[in-house]
């Protein structure tokens, strides 16, 4: 998801029949600055993900943020994963909380929400896989394994760490891991 300060761009990447991109404006989505509320954040990069999910019985369309690589014009992406996880929270999404506790009724009429993906370090991979992914929402593949060192990157370190990673509707599989989190 691209924010500008004119809209919100969803930038939409498949590979069936053939490698296509697609670019879709999102209308009456608020991206406010940090430092000032009352202005929209612009250039902005965000990798998220858009699932129906179903909340109190009900469905609505959400984009989970999975990571972030520009923030207002700067470059975030090679910096660790702890230090964007750090920029996404501080810099796009708390803003938004903070002006949505002020003004509730702007952010009730969105057709679209967002919130952070939640991430989990790989020792608690029993608690993910009984409680976590009992609660999700929407349609899952399975468990999702991030890097921590930049963006789309492994970590920095050459020790790798066994794990198993699972796919709903498929088998288990073992799999070399370095420095990673993971995610439902």
């Amino acid at each position: 998801m691209l924010i500008l300060s004119e809209g919100v761009y969803f930038i939409e990447q498949s590979t069936t029949p053939s490698p296509d991109i697609s670019i879709s404006i999102v209308a009456n989505i608020k991206f406010p600055t940090p430092r000032d509320t009352s202005k929209t954040q612009h250039r902005t990069l965000l990798d998220v993900v858009l699932v129906k999910d179903t909340e109190r019985n009900k469905s609505t369309y959400r984009f989970y943020a999975l990571d972030i690589l520009c923030i207002e014009g700067g470059m975030v992406w090679h910096k660790p994963w702890d230090q964007r996880w750090r920029f996404l929270n501080e810099g796009v999404l708390m803003p938004r909380k903070k002006d949505e506790s002020r003004q509730p009724k702007a952010y009730a009429e969105e057709q679209i929400k967002i919130r952070a993906k939640e991430y989990f370090p790989m020792k608690k991979m029993g608690f993910v896989m009984k409680d976590v992914c009992a609660g999700v929402g929407h349609e899952a593949e399975g468990v999702r394994v991030v890097p921590v060192g930049e963006y789309g990157l492994g970590g920095s370190d050459d020790n790798g760490t066994k794990a198993v990673v699972w796919r709903r509707g498929g088998s288990v599989d073992d799999v070399q891991l370095k420095s990673m989190l993971f995610s439902s």
